[in-house]
């Protein structure tokens, strides 16, 4: 049996792209180049991903930027949060697709050296045991492989289109993360005393005032009386 049929014969039962490849091929030359162009359209999806996943950060820090500094209205705001919140959940099923690619691309490259391995030691006459080892090695990276994409297809979210009560209370705690810890009832009690007590203070501060440019001698006229032709 040659290094050929020996590869076929080990991810005999086993689906996915890798191990089609491997099946289709007719020579571990072909083998070698067909993986070789698995690995380039992963590195495209990849680098579409992370664009994607850049423009989405962008978003994400726009929609924020425009809560904090107020130009987003109370009756607008929770639909920049829920954006926000959309924009968050898309990011995070981007980051594993992107884990995904990264995985298979380093499983690939790592298989594609198995075989050229193997094809090397064959192509030398090595010994049987020694390419038997770097064959175990080659089918256990096959292992992680699928077990990697099974895992990666399986991970789904749902998501509600109503919002409820709990989708309610992510929106206060993703505001509440924007914006900081909200001041409590007394807190703005106070400011609002604080205020009026220096408003207070500078209408006694502008009577004041008032009083000595007049003098004692002068009555003060009201000005509504003032305004009298």
């Amino acid at each position: 049996m040659n290094l050929l049929e020996r590869i076929k014969l080990m991810i005999k039962g086993e689906s996915g792209e890798a191990e089609q490849v491997i099946k289709d091929s007719h020579s571990t030359r072909e083998m070698l180049e067909h993986l070789d162009e698995l690995i380039t359209r992963n590195e495209v999806e990849l680098r579409k991903t992370r664009q994607e996943l850049a423009r989405l950060e962008l978003s994400e820090r726009a929609s924020i930027e425009n809560i904090k500094s107020g130009r987003v209205g109370d009756r607008e705001k929770e639909f920049v949060l829920l954006q926000i919140k959309r924009t968050r959940g898309q990011m995070e099923n981007l980051k594993l697709r992107a884990d995904i690619l990264n995985k298979n691309i380093e499983l690939h490259l790592n298989l594609v050296g198995k075989i050229q391995a193997m094809e090397a030691m064959d192509l030398r006459g090595i010994e049987q045991s020694v390419v038997e080892r770097v064959m175990l090695d080659f089918e256990e990276g096959m292992e992680k492989f699928r077990e990697n994409v099974t895992t990666g297809e399986g991970v789904t979210k749902a998501r509600n289109e109503v919002l409820t009560s709990r989708d309610k209370d992510d929106l206060r705690k993703l505001e509440k993360e924007i914006l900081g810890e909200p001041k409590s009832v007394e807190n703005k009690n106070a400011d609002i005393d604080a205020e009026i007590a220096k408003l207070e203070r500078e209408l006694s501060e502008r009577e004041n005032k008032a009083k000595k440019e007049t003098g004692p001698a002068q009555k003060r006229v009201p000005e509504s009386e003032a305004d009298i032709d």
